[in-house]
């Protein structure tokens, strides 16, 4: 009967040990155990910026101010005052020719001119006047003297001769940088043949194509970047719109910019970036968005789970897409390991 009551008393204890030990394994807090199976993502936040569609193309840049000086009388070259790559001022000079004949003309003619005023000065005192006052003289009594005395025909000459003489000299027509310049001192230049090419280096156009569909929304004014392939960078304003459509329906557009580099563009080959703001556009980053069958979608993180949300992307541009959605501004939104999502799977955002 001791032994019975032995057994009795041992049992119990033993079983309630038992049972302990499965009431604290399965009394593990309900978060804990989910923060085990939560995938851990990177985020991002959608901002209010609306989206920005690209547009690239590509063109030739040309200086918006650029001529090329011609001799108009010709002749043999008796200086020279500037070479390929000097950056000349408005009216400098630049070459001069041997006179020769302009300036025996000149001469004559400032002779004559000389001689006409001496007659008229007499055909004055003829008349009771003299050649001081001249305002009083009557009008048509004053234009007869000049007539008579051949004043009128000699002015005429003489302002002739000294425009010929100035074509003996080369002056540049506005500022810039020289350039093609081959001819050579003491060397004959033809009528009408080119001597340089001059170049305003502050101030370019660059003519572009853009699909007509592309180029609907453009105006005078629109900003545009330049990317010339020679490197650098450079934002201008469109200038120009050619409305007529190619065969290859595009249109052709031209913009300015300018620069105080002192550096040439003049033919360069540049590329032409234009953005378009879309304000019914969300941009997300193109990683966000994922496939699931017909669907392109973002998850969404919301409360710690992740949120199935269909969108349409209707443009694209580099590293970002501009969507149509239900998501807006200050949502956040997963970037990694969507590919593993599914709608309310366990996440952790990736704060770093």
């Amino acid at each position: 009967m001791r032994y019975l009551v032995v057994i009795l008393i041992v049992l119990p204890v033993f079983t309630l040990g038992s049972c302990f030990e499965k009431n604290t394994a399965s009394e593990v807090p309900a978060d804990v155990a989910a923060e085990k199976n939560e995938l851990l993502v990177d985020y991002y936040v959608i901002g209010k910026k609306p989206f920005a569609a690209e547009f690239s193309s590509t063109g030739i840049i040309y200086c918006t101010e650029f001529a090329e000086i011609q001799t108009k009388t010709g002749g043999k070259i008796m200086q020279l005052f500037a070479k390929n790559g000097s950056s000349v001022a408005k009216g400098a000079l630049l070459a001069k020719f041997y006179p020769t004949e302009a300036e025996l003309n000149y001469r004559q003619s400032l002779g004559s001119y000389t001689e006409a005023e001496y007659r008229f000065e007499n055909e004055l005192l003829g008349l009771g006047y003299s050649i001081a006052d001249t305002a009083a003289v009557p009008k048509k009594m004053l234009q007869s003297a000049k007539i008579r005395s051949g004043l009128n025909a000699a002015e005429n000459a003489l302002l002739s001769a000294k425009y010929q003489l100035s074509l003996c000299s080369l002056t540049a027509p506005f500022s810039g940088v020289v350039a093609n310049l081959t001819a050579l001192r003491e060397n004959s230049l033809s009528v009408s043949e080119v001597f340089c090419t001059l170049l305003n280096t502050e101030s370019y156009t660059i003519t572009f194509p853009l699909l007509h569909e592309e180029a609907s929304f453009l105006q005078i004014g629109t900003s545009v970047q330049i990317l010339p392939l020679t490197g650098g960078k450079f934002s201008g304003l469109v200038s120009e719109i050619n409305p007529l459509i190619n065969e290859n329906g595009m249109i052709l557009v031209k913009a300015q910019f300018r620069t105080s580099e002192k550096i040439i563009l003049h033919g360069a080959k540049a590329d032409i970036i234009i953005e378009r703001q879309i304000p019914e556009l969300l941009e997300v980053p193109a990683v966000a968005v994922v496939k699931r069958g017909k669907h392109k979608v973002i998850y969404s993180a919301v409360k710690g789970q992740a949120i199935w949300n269909e969108v349409t992307v209707v443009s694209e541009k580099m590293d970002f897409v501009g969507v149509q959605t239900t998501l807006k501004a200050g949502d956040t939104i997963i970037c990694s390991n969507n590919y593993s999502l599914d709608h309310q799977v366990p996440v952790k955002l990736n704060i770093k």
